[in-house]
């Protein structure tokens, strides 16, 4: 009961914690890995490391002219188009490398994303290895790994519009 565990700021701790202890995954994934074993797995070594989730409702799942596509994404057109432009300003950034991993709902229902030279798409990592191995996550659509990021402490930016912006709890992306 949240009532028993005092203030906000220990209730939190306490949430935190408890959340940090057991690592949820709503989705099939591989298992947990440190920093050094996806350095290993995707040549990523020494460099700063932005990962990428993307969602349902900002992937290909979901047709361009739905009416919550354009408020929840207004800046792009879709997934593949957000990852062209996030890339794009990394372009000449050799010490940054940039993983994507989709949502697990799109894994057999959409075509290959057109990502770039600088971008690498994982395969089903456990969410909590790349939020912990992140110096940043970006997010596209809504999604519960915006809120996992808090719990984590890593930095958040919105490349759509989504509650946590309104709370100031994210960087937000104002244009292309």
């Amino acid at each position: 009961d949240l009532e028993d565990l005092g203030d906000p700021q220990t209730a939190y701790a306490t949430i935190r914690d408890h959340y940090a202890d057991h690592l949820p995954s709503k989705y099939p994934s591989a298992q947990w890995r440190d920093r050094a074993a996806l350095d290993a797995q995707y040549g990523t070594a020494g460099k700063k490391l932005v990962v990428v989730f993307g969602s349902a409702e900002g992937s290909s799942i979901a047709p361009s002219a739905t009416p919550s596509m354009g408020y929840s994404s207004p800046l792009f057109h879709d997934t593949s188009s957000a990852m062209q432009a996030l890339c794009a300003k990394f372009a000449d950034a050799p010490d940054v490398a940039i993983l994507f991993q989709d949502h697990p709902i799109n894994a057999s229902n959409r075509t290959a994303h057109a990502l770039p030279a600088n971008c690498i798409e994982t395969k089903r990592e456990h969410i909590h290895s790349l939020i912990a191995a992140a110096d940043r996550v970006a997010v596209l659509g809504t999604t519960t790994v915006q809120y996992e990021c808090l719990l984590h402490d890593v930095p958040v930016l919105s490349l759509s519009r989504n509650l946590i912006d309104h709370v100031g709890a994210a960087y937000s992306c104002v244009n292309t």
